[in-house]
């Protein structure tokens, strides 16, 4: 059954969210299997409204359809963005990302920090926030309980120091999510192969490594229509701004 989520799409909105007649035009297309009409008109949704995880996740549907993985994989990502605990959006990330034509091997991590980084994900920033405010309102509770002798008050007392460790703990990692999604630089998926320069123009400088389409990167600088990237092994070069797409 996992193989056919690929094929899946989101028909409509929420119920939150007001009707898009556009969207429910692409979708219409996509299952006539008239994918690049789709695309522009689920490109056409993105550019005049802010993004939607499931238009994300459509897009990303569509690109793959016409083997743009590196679109495809660019379009999942920012739908994970906005829903990181859609399993449905994950998987098709990955089934993307197995298309690539080579796999950057990734630094390693220790296992602690890498269960940090998917406790970290496992919520949006304004979750987390919410999260830390029910911890602050359970200490509160807490505390009117003990006052008014409802609690003993060792027992009180241990349930307070386990509210306040969450509590650090909680504000840390929101601190750490909102440095990482205001951090100077963005990231953007490699859109078409291309090769990584040792300055911003090609005339005057030589090849240092080929991208290949779906890479990731950090985008560093920017000087007129090149970036200045580095690659998860810590390579970096200067590219056209014409093969990347900024994750949003």
């Amino acid at each position: 059954m996992k193989r056919l989520i690929i094929f899946a799409f989101f028909k409509s909105f929420s119920l939150s969210e007001p009707p898009n007649e556009l969207f429910d035009q692409a979708n219409k297309l996509y299952i006539q299997e008239s994918y690049i009409e789709s695309i522009k008109l689920y490109e056409n949704i993105l550019e005049n409204n802010k993004g939607n995880s499931k238009i994300y996740y459509n897009l990303g549907n569509a690109y793959f359809r016409i083997n743009k993985v590196g679109l495809a994989i660019w379009s999942y990502k920012n739908a994970l963005r906005l829903n990181p605990r859609n399993k449905d959006i994950s998987y098709n990330l990955t089934i993307a990302e197995n298309y690539k034509v080579d796999r950057v091997t990734m630094p390693y991590t220790s296992f602690l920090l890498e269960k940090y980084r998917q406790v970290r994900m496992y919520l949006t920033a304004d979750e987390w926030k919410l999260f830390g405010s029910l911890l602050f309102f359970a200490l509160a509770l807490n505390s009117l309980f003990r006052k008014m002798a409802i609690l003993k008050n060792r027992f009180s007392s241990n349930i307070s120091q386990v509210l306040i460790i969450f509590i650090i703990s909680v504000h840390i990692l929101i601190l750490d999510k909102y440095s990482q999604e205001k951090k100077s630089y963005d990231e953007a998926i490699f859109i078409k192969k291309t090769n990584a320069l040792s300055g911003p123009l090609s005339d005057n400088h030589q090849i240092l490594f080929e991208v290949n389409e779906g890479s990731l990167a950090e985008i560093l600088r920017v000087n007129d229509d090149w970036v200045y990237i580095i690659l998860l092994d810590g390579n970096t070069g200067w590219v056209k701004s014409e093969t990347i797409r900024f994750i949003k």
